[in-house]
């Protein structure tokens, strides 16, 4: 009987010898997969802050670009109106006269 106690002794201990060694296994490897996890993550971050900064530059240029035509079309309107006005503003200033009268 005290044969069987010691054995039953001794395979609960080596078993709790497994279960630490266990444990301890898959806290290593817990801590590997966090540090991969990690490492991921700042690649992931770092490609899409290079995605972001390229296409700001790309809005950038687009926006410069349409705001530049945007300049010229209101430079030519106002030349055109300019125009127009130094052409035609004795007939204006007439025609507003008239029609002030005319009320």
């Amino acid at each position: 009987m005290d044969e069987v106690l010691r054995k039953l002794s001794e395979i609960e201990t080596a078993a709790s010898r497994i279960m630490e060694g266990a444990d301890l296994q898959k806290k290593a490897l817990d801590q590997q997969q966090e540090a991969r996890i990690a490492e991921f993550d700042r690649q992931v971050e770092a490609e899409a802050d290079r995605e972001l900064e390229r296409l700001r530059g790309e809005l950038s240029g687009s926006v410069e670009k349409d705001l530049e035509a945007m300049k010229k079309n209101a430079e030519a309107s106002l030349a055109g109106l300019e125009q127009e006005y130094q052409e035609n503003h004795q007939q204006l200033a007439s025609q507003i006269y008239e029609k002030m009268i005319r009320k």
